[in-house]
């Protein structure tokens, strides 16, 4: 399995030292991977990563756009992440707009996240009180190819839009779980989703 992508970074306020750049993007590299050694597709997915963040916040990741897939039974709306329907179709939808959008702040950078020296191997430790940059992107990335919706944290879709995400997350006493198949197999169960931060 395998599926062809870029890498661009931008840093329009020259924000981080050239061997921080080079680490973000090294470990961003290792992270996508690792999606391609489990996703297959068409297309080439072009992920930028952002430095710099808007609204405070430390770090995100999205698909920047939305594709309309089906009406559903009740008159709402399926998208699917521009980056998803690309690796399905082979089609861009966005044109030379990337596909995977991630933000990082400098300041989230460094005082938490750790740039792993040999992102390939991931074989360094990481150091205590640090997160590593490649679990960061591969959760970034996840958001980026559909694990993310429009939903509230109790499931609620304002609008007439949802994706297919939101129409697989169910609730049992208050907690949601996430239904498709493939996942819940693997799983045993449905899997359950966490809330909040």
């Amino acid at each position: 399995m395998t599926f062809n992508y870029t890498v661009t970074l931008s840093d329009p306020h020259s924000s981080l030292t050239a061997q921080e750049a080079a680490g973000c993007v090294a470990n961003l590299r290792a992270a996508l991977e690792i999606y391609s050694r489990h996703l297959q597709g068409e297309g080439v997915v072009d992920v930028l990563l952002r430095i710099g963040t808007e609204g405070g916040e430390r770090a995100s990741g999205r698909s920047p756009e939305a594709v309309f897939v089906r009406q559903l039974d009740d008159g709402r709306y399926l998208a699917e992440p521009g980056a998803v329907a690309e690796l399905r179709t082979g089609a861009d939808p966005n044109g030379a707009t990337c596909d995977i959008e991630l933000t990082l702040a400098p300041s989230y950078l460094r005082s938490v996240i750790w740039l792993d020296p040999d992102p390939a191997t991931r074989a360094t430790p990481v150091p205590a009180g640090k997160f590593d940059a490649v679990s960061l992107f591969l959760h970034e990335i996840g958001h980026g190819f559909g694990f993310n919706g429009y939903g509230d944290e109790a499931g609620n879709v304002a609008g007439k839009y949802l994706t297919t995400y939101d129409a697989l997350v169910r609730h049992a006493d208050g907690n949601p779980l996430f239904t498709g198949a493939e996942a819940t197999e693997a799983y045993g169960r449905p899997v359950p989703l966490s809330t909040g931060e």
